[in-house]
């Protein structure tokens, strides 16, 4: 029989072990032959991010050797290991998460060109900081928008929950209207549920904001449902808060992603896309893409040198389908 003495002993180091708080680990490693990649690592996920490149390029759950799966994050395998070129005329899609200045449609005044997007927020490699257990990528200041975006990443010291909260800083330039948008860009889902309020200002609850007609849409209650057109690229939009992805992994396993809007700021003002606050983009198969895009809109507002705008979002990761609210 144990000594008394000797069992609490025991019980002291059990106890200690279990109460030792989880942590989140920084692995320096190559990505797809990206050698500045970045791994955050918790017990069950992993967040990878490519400063070179400026995204978020991976969001998984860990394998049985502690490894990032392929989880739903979308990728351009075409361009692994390829360098960011701010002078391209052609877009060089990486896949990933990545910001943009709203609105698109003043691109072609503000830089010149309609397309590619802004090369400062896009197309230009960033520095990286360190302050624990997050990381921090930090874009050159665009030429065009004289703004500077910061994005700091983390992940939950113990669940599948990553935060992004990205900020512009305005440090050149004349006033600038703009806004944070976050564009998440996803492997082909089962379907796509999108928050819709019961007071929505659009009369179906959504939009649609592109040329062809929405693919397979439908609205159920709070929230509104819709497949990828295999044939044709397609774009809606919703005055809500959150969105879903549901779909397969490499394995067969079911899993979903879920983007929650956590804070705007400011709050309230002028919306991008008809007053949009989510949009959703499918890409047909074209071109061998086939990929969607979660896009979290920010509100609107006039930067001038020293203004400063700030929009946090959630992303979290299940096993199994489901609208997860």
């Amino acid at each position: 029989m144990m000594k008394p003495i000797l069992m609490k002993f025991i019980a002291a180091a059990l106890l200690a072990v279990v109460s030792l708080p989880a942590q989140v680990r920084i692995e320096k490693t190559t990505w797809h032959g990206w050698p500045d990649a970045i791994i955050l690592k918790n017990h069950v996920a992993a967040v990878v991010i490519v400063p070179s490149i400026g995204r978020v390029m991976n969001f998984s759950f860990l394998d049985k050797f502690h490894q990032p799966t392929e989880g739903p994050f979308w990728n351009n395998r075409m361009l692994d290991g390829k360098p960011v070129n701010p002078t391209a005329h052609d877009w060089l899609n990486f896949g990933g998460d990545k910001t943009w200045p709203e609105l698109q449609a003043e691109w072609p005044t503000l830089q010149k060109r309609g397309w590619p997007p802004p090369a400062g927020f896009d197309a230009s490699a960033d520095t990286v900081e360190f302050d624990g257990s997050e990381v921090t990528l930090v874009t050159p200041v665009d030429a065009a928008y004289g703004i500077r975006a910061s994005r700091i990443i983390r992940l939950d010291r113990f669940r599948p929950i990553m935060t992004i909260i990205t900020s512009f800083e305005k440090v050149q330039g004349d006033p600038v209207k703009s806004g944070i948008w976050t564009i998440t860009q996803l492997t082909s889902p089962d379907a796509v549920f999108v928050d819709s309020p019961a007071k929505s200002i659009f009369d179906n609850g959504y939009v649609n904001l592109g040329r062809a007609p929405l693919f397979d849409v439908t609205r159920d209650g709070d929230r509104v449902r819709l497949r990828r057109d295999v044939n044709r690229s397609t774009k809606m939009g919703t005055d809500g808060e959150w969105l879903l992805w549901t779909g397969t992994d490499t394995e067969g396993h079911k899993m979903s992603l879920r983007i929650d809007r956590i804070a705007a700021n400011p709050a309230d003002g002028e919306w991008p896309d008809k007053g949009c606050r989510l949009n959703v983009y499918t890409n047909p198969d074209r071109g061998g893409q086939p990929y969607v895009e979660l896009e979290v809109m920010g509100p609107m507002q006039i930067m001038k040198v020293g203004d400063a705008a700030t929009s946090s979002n959630r992303y979290t990761l299940f096993r199994e389908h489901g609208d997860h609210k």
